[in-house]
Formats: C-alpha cells, structure tokens, sequence
C-alpha cells in the first residue's frame, strides 16, 4: 500500500491542523494515536490508515466481486451510509448503487481495472441510501498481493455534482440560446481574429443567403463567398473599422445561388478577453430588402408629394400642421418651417368666412367624412387667392382618427376665366340686345320715311294747285285745300311725334350709370358680332394701350361701338379693313374707329352729328342719319369727346376720348 497510496494535500492540511490544536507535532500525534506502540510496519501502515481515515476524498476499497472491504468516513458520507452499513453490504447490493443509466460507463472500468489496468476519470452517477443521484469522478487502481495477482481494487471518487449540475445549467442556457438565435430571422455570427475564421453562425443564413450552414464553416470569412462582387470590399472595411473603433455597421447586397440580390445590413462589434486583447468579431446580419424596396416606395411617394402640383398639407388631429409639401409653399408663400405647428385657419385665414363655416368644417372631418369646398384664403403677403380643397381623415389600425390630409389647388385664374367668360357671355347678349335695338330705329325711321310720303305727297299737290289756280279756284275750294293741308300735316306732326316716341324709348333715355366693365372684352365681342354680319369686310381690334377694365356705362358704350362699327363697314362698300383700336393716355380713354372707304366731305364734316343729317354723296346708301347723333349723346353722357379725322376716297377715322 505504501507503494502506491499519494497523500492529499487537504488530507495532510488536516493532520497538521489536529496537531496545532493539541500542541503537538504531527509525529507526536500519530504515536500517540497508536498504543501499544507498533514495530515500524505497523506505525507506517497506522500512518496512512490515519491519513486515509482524515481524507476529504472518498476511499474504499473492494473485492474482485464488487463488495467493500473498506470506505473511509467521507465515503459513506457521499452515498448517505455508515461505514458498517458499506461493509455489511452484499457485493451485488453494493454494485446496485450504479445508476442503471452508468452500469455500461462504470462497469468496463472495474473489468480493466480486475486486468490490472489502472483507471482515471471515469465519471459516472451513483443512487444514494435516500434515492438521490451524485455524480462521483472515479480513479481506480488494482492492489496486488507478493505474486502480483489483482486481490483488491481501491477507488477514490470525488463528488462533481455540483461540476455536473453547473455544466447542465451551462448545456442548456447554450442549448436555449442556440435555439432562440436560430429561431430569429437575423443572422448571428461570430469570426476569430486576425484569421476571420468562422466560430459561430446562426441557422437563419440559410433563409437569407439560400446557401446551407456548412458552407460557411469551410472558408475565411463568413459572408465572403455571398457579397455581391461589386462590394466585396465592403467585408474589408466591416473588419477595418471593427479593428480602429470597436464597431461597424454597413449595408451591402448579397447574391444567392438562384441569382436574386438581397441587401444586408451587417453590424459587428470587437469583443476582448479579461485582459483587454481582441478576442473576436461578433455580429448581426439582417435582410433588409423589403425595408430598402418600402423605403424606396416611400421615397418614391415623398418624391411625388413633393413634385406634384397640387398643395399637400398633413395635420394632426387637432388640426396642427405637420408637412407641407413645396407647392403649398409656393401657394401660401408660407415654407414648412414656418407652417409647422400652426392652425391653417389662422395661418391663411381671409375673413371672408364666420366661425359656423368653419365648425361645420371640422364637425364634417371629425365625424371620418371627406370635406371638399372651394374658398378664398389670404397669402403671406396678403394678396387673396381661390383654392379648392379636398380635407381627408385618416385613422389608425385601431380606426381612431390621428390624422387630416388636405389636397389644394389654386383656382384663382380658372376662377377669374370663369368670371371672364360670363361677363363675356353677358357682354355678348347686351351687345346683341343693342343690335336689335338699332335695327328696331332703323326700321322704324325707314317706315317713318315711308308713311310720311303720302301726307306729304298730298299736301305738296295741294300747294302747287293753291299756287297755280288760285285766282281761279273758289273761296270754298280753297279753303278745301287748306283745310286738306292742315290735316295731313297734323297726321305728319303725329306720325313724327309716334316714331320719336317710339325711338326714344327704345334708346332708353335713362340715367347714367357708369360701372367698372371688362372693356377688353367688349370691344373684342363688338368686333365678333359685327363680323358675323359683314361680308368682304375684315374687322380687326387692337388693344394698343393694354387697358383691361374702366369704369363706364356699359349700354351707352355699346351703342357707340355698335354704329360707329356698322358706319365703317356701310361707306366702305369696296370691303376692306376696319379696326378698332383701344388705347389711354394719362387720364383718357381713348377709341379708335377706322375704315378706308368713301371718306367724308370737309363741308359735310360740321353737320354729322346732326340728327338725321345725311351728306348728299351717301343718298344712294340706305341710312336714317341718326347713328352719330345717337354715338354723339352718348359720347356726351360720359363727359366725354368725339370727333373725326377723313380724306375723301381713302377713309375715315373717329375718334372718341372719355374721362378715365
């Protein structure tokens, strides 16, 4: 036993603590723990029974069968027996306490150890007096008799239970965290350093890559055989970056065996040992495609918010604006820093609206209705704009309401086209009514001119008889003719007084009314409407001073377009051009009417004006001579002034000059 029993450290520690404390030297204990005093081969052998019986190891010795021949006090400790209750035990009983589990780990280690083989570090799981499993680390040894044969086999265990307790707990927490790592769509790996050897990858680079996780314990490293060719020095710089600041996080696109790209986002991160020396790379590699192809559609959105024509404004719910778009800036003049957090109503807010509008409003989007209405609303520099607008509620997943989008857009033009093409169509119809007019005076002069003939046919018979015969005709035939020609006068007077009557009204003598009107506009539809009734004639307007609006009598000024026009055209019987010119001075309003035909004579020039004064050389030309006199009274009416400028033969111009 001598030969082959080693001292524990602690079993010595003991010794040397037991002597301290009965103030003796370690010699002097053991002599004094053996009486009678023993021949030397007894003092040694009650040596190391001592040192054996102190042991904090667990010792015992057994027969070839299993059975104890020996167990120190901390052996049946372990098992939770006495040392009697081992020694008494039957070899079979004794054997039993290997957890049926281990008997195929335990028992080829006394088989080698019966061979004479000694044994280290055979662990196994033993069944305790109460049930309960401890795990023992075993070292076996066979002790031979003088012939050398194997007589007895002599263990000393150590209980690792709680070794084997810590290594399941660390087993499982990396089971556990292996499970959870692979469960995760990301990628987690880990690389050696300086050689970027792979250590760990997660199962999810499979989804990711399409390649299996085999491929990526085969090389350097882990993403250098998936990096798109034309970022591959992104891996470079990953780990360059890593090296100089401890982190890196980079995005770059990956190529899969089936030819798809797929963008990665790659953050790594250094991890040292406890003395501070680099250890490895550790990090995170996430699929971000369909992030990247989302965020491409919404900046592909924010792009077409920002481009499109139309105002865009997002609120809150309570009505605070968050974004505006470009075209709202360029609408309002207000930009999106200035527009932010502000209420639209206070913002552009014009006034020409009561607060009820407003409620309704807000009652509409509020209530998850779309509103759209068309309102006049005040710009940053104050001038007023029309915007149609269409305000749209937008809710949440759970269906509250957090949000109003507002699409605007400027109708101020269209609006103002609107407003002109009705005052056209307005123009138009007054101008038309005008026409009529004047038709109705020219007709009712011609039938003046007709019924006045035979009045005066009568009374012109009358009077050549009454200057021919008179001395023959008799007192009472004369007084016949008189009385004859006293009758168709007084049916003349009353003729003329009916056909006055009747041309007045129609001229409505009324009272002045000046107004602002679109005289752009009505000078261009005087010019249309006559050309509709001209042949061979080309009307034209010029408006050379640019004047769009003035404030005159609208019906007075039409009847001025109106006969001045068809005046024009009528003494220009070859065709030709007429023009119609609208220009302005200073204070004036001025308009032009030229024609090139007939022309005026200088003697006739004086009495145009007149009421029906014709000039001798237009008698051939149907005409009542009332036009100018008509043009002249409303010319008047607006304390304005006309006059004319003609040549004989080569045309005629009037002008006509009214107070701004």
């Amino acid at each position: 036993m001598a030969n082959i029993l080693e001292i524990s450290p602690k079993t010595l520690e003991s010794l040397v603590q037991r002597a301290a404390q009965e103030g003796c030297t370690v010699d002097e204990l053991v002599t004094r723990l053996l009486d009678p005093p023993p021949t030397p081969a007894q003092t040694q052998e009650s040596l190391y029974r001592l040192i054996i019986e102190n042991s904090h190891d667990p010792i015992s010795l057994h027969s070839l069968d299993g059975g104890y021949t020996y167990a120190n006090p901390i052996h049946a400790e372990v098992l939770g027996y006495t040392v009697d209750e081992l020694m008494d035990m039957p070899a079979e009983q004794a054997m039993g306490m290997i957890h049926p589990e281990d008997m195929m780990v335990a028992l080829p280690v006394y088989q080698r150890v019966i061979n004479g083989e000694s044994v280290t570090r055979a662990e196994f799981r033993m069944v305790r007096k109460d049930g309960a499993t401890v795990w023992v680390l075993l070292t076996a040894v066979p002790i031979r008799n003088e012939q050398g044969q194997v007589t007895q086999i002599m263990g000393m265990t150590r209980d690792i239970t709680d070794r084997k307790r810590t290594e399941a707990a660390l087993l499982h927490s990396e089971t556990l965290m292996r499970e959870v790592l692979d469960s995760v769509e990301d990628v987690v790996w880990s690389i050696t350093i300086p050689d970027s050897k792979p250590l760990y990858v997660s199962s999810a680079v499979q989804t990711i890559t399409g390649r299996s996780i085999e491929e990526f314990y085969t090389g350097a490293p882990i993403w250098r055989k998936v990096v798109h060719p034309q970022h591959a020095d992104a891996l470079d710089e990953i780990e360059r970056e890593v090296a100089a600041t401890g982190w890196s996080e980079r995005e770059f696109p990956i190529l899969r065996p089936d030819g798809e790209m797929r963008w990665v986002s790659v953050r790594a991160w250094l991890v040292r040992d406890a003395d501070g020396q680099p250890q490895r790379i550790v990090g995170i590699a996430s699929d971000v495609t369909d992030d990247r192809k989302t965020q491409e559609l919404l900046e592909l959105r924010y792009s077409a918010l920002e481009a499109t024509a139309n105002a865009i404004m997002i609120a809150d719910r309570n009505g605070y604006i968050q974004w505006v778009n470009p075209a709202f800036t360029r609408m309002t003049g207000y930009s999106l820093e200035e527009a932010r957090g502000k209420n639209p109503n206070a913002l552009v807010r014009s006034g020409f609206y009561d607060d009820e509008f407003y409620s309704v409003m807000w009652d509409t989007i509020l209530s998850g209705q779309v509103w759209m209405g068309r309102l006049t609303n005040r710009r940053k520099d104050g001038t007023l704009y029309t915007e149609e607008q269409t305000i749209t509620p937008v809710r949440n997943s759970a269906g509250e309401i957090t949000h109003f989008i507002a699409v605007k857009q400027d109708v101020t033009e269209r609006e103002r086209t609107e407003q002109l093409l009705l005052e056209h169509e307005r123009l138009k119809s007054r101008f038309r009514r005008e026409q009529e007019q004047n038709f109705l005076i020219v007709r009712t002069i011609s039938a003046l001119s007709h019924d006045l003939r035979t009045p005066l046919s009568v009374i012109s018979v009358a009077k050549d008889i009454l200057s021919r015969y008179f001395d023959r005709l008799s007192l009472e035939v004369r007084q016949q003719k008189l009385d004859s020609i006293g009758r168709q006068l007084q049916y003349a007077l009353e003729l003329l007084d009916d056909t006055v009557g009747l041309v007045n009204s129609n001229l409505n003598h009324r009272i002045f009314h000046p107004a602002l009107v679109n005289l752009d506009a009505l000078c261009q539809i005087s010019v249309d409407e006559i050309s509709e009734t001209s042949l061979g004639h080309t009307l034209k307007f010029l408006n050379v001073g640019g004047v769009k609006t003035a404030t005159v009598d609208e019906i007075l000024l039409s009847r001025i377009l109106l006969n001045l026009l068809t005046n024009a055209i009528k003494y220009s019987p070859q065709g030709g051009e007429v023009r119609l010119e609208l220009d302005a001075t200073a204070d004036r309003l001025v308009l032009r009417v030229i024609d090139h035909g007939l022309g005026i004579d200088p003697d006739d020039v004086p009495h145009i004006f007149e009421p029906f004064y014709r000039a001798a050389s237009v008698k051939a030309i149907k005409g009542t001579g009332l036009g100018l006199s008509i043009v002249k009274d409303c010319v008047e009416r607006h304390n304005g002034t006309i006059r004319v400028e003609s040549v004989v033969g080569q045309g005629t111009t009037f002008i006509v000059e009214l107070p701004k």
